[in-house]
């Protein structure tokens, strides 16, 4: 959303048919709030509805209220966009009324909400997105679907998600690596490196194929990458910590 001619490009790429998802922290969205006409699905990340724990989450300043204000505004003017709010859960810092909080602006504005697992890098804020359940529960959601890692709780149109952790997946105990190369998706870093796993140093360079528009050599790459997903998995017993 820096780029000040953001609208621009979304515009081009629409003409040529593409399927535009954004994600976005939406501090800067309602500056650009056009770009809602050309995008298939809009995620923004608000991990706390209080000023507060926001800061300390991400060390920024901002408005939470004004970012859940424009989200309003373009649910009401883009009636058709895939809208989802992210909210990754931190032990002690926003699981609290936090969750209380974002289930109610579910079920009040059909907002979705997407509850996240933690990325196992501390024990210390880790916590157990499954603890959400509960909750919704007794807030009278339904679990309507599930997916490999993720849940659909749904109610008269409010829909909110949990979404464990890839590499924490209980199911997954004892045979991670194979279970990563079965499920897993792959991740393109701003300078065009995949990445293959977030616990060992291991990237695949696919910028140059990129730039020359080398689609063999891409295929070539992204085959490869396919294949070396979940090699030599780190991760004992599904958890990273002893």
């Amino acid at each position: 959303m820096l780029r000040s001619d953001i609208i621009d490009i979304a515009k081009e790429l629409h003409k040529e048919n593409a399927r535009i998802y954004l994600t976005t922290n939406g501090y800067l969205l309602n500056k650009q709030i056009e770009i809602c006409k050309y995008l298939k699905k809009l995620n923004i990340s608000i991990h706390s509805l209080d000023n507060k724990k926001y800061k300390k989450i991400t060390g920024t300043n901002v408005n939470v209220e004004e970012i859940v204000q424009t989200i309003k505004t373009i649910k009401r003017t883009y009636s058709n966009l895939d809208i989802t709010i992210d909210v990754t859960l931190l032990k002690g810092i926003n699981t609290d009324e936090d969750i209380d909080r974002f289930i109610e602006l579910s079920k009040d504005f059909n907002i979705k909400i997407k509850f996240i697992e933690l990325f196992l890098y501390s024990k210390d804020y880790w916590y157990e997105v499954e603890k959400v359940r509960s909750k919704l529960l007794d807030a009278g959601f339904i679990k309507t679907n599930e997916y490999v890692r993720k849940i659909k709780y749904e109610k008269e149109g409010a829909q909110v998600y949990i979404a464990k952790c890839f590499c924490n997946l209980k199911e997954n105990t004892g045979a991670s690596g194979k279970y990563c190369n079965m499920y897993n998706d792959l991740f393109i870093s701003p300078d065009g490196k995949i990445q293959l796993c977030r616990l060992q140093k291991k990237e695949i360079d696919i910028l140059q194929e990129l730039k020359s528009r080398n689609e063999n050599g891409l295929l070539k790459k992204l085959n490869n990458a396919y294949e070396l997903l979940g090699e030599k998995c780190p991760i004992n017993g599904g958890k990273i910590w002893k």
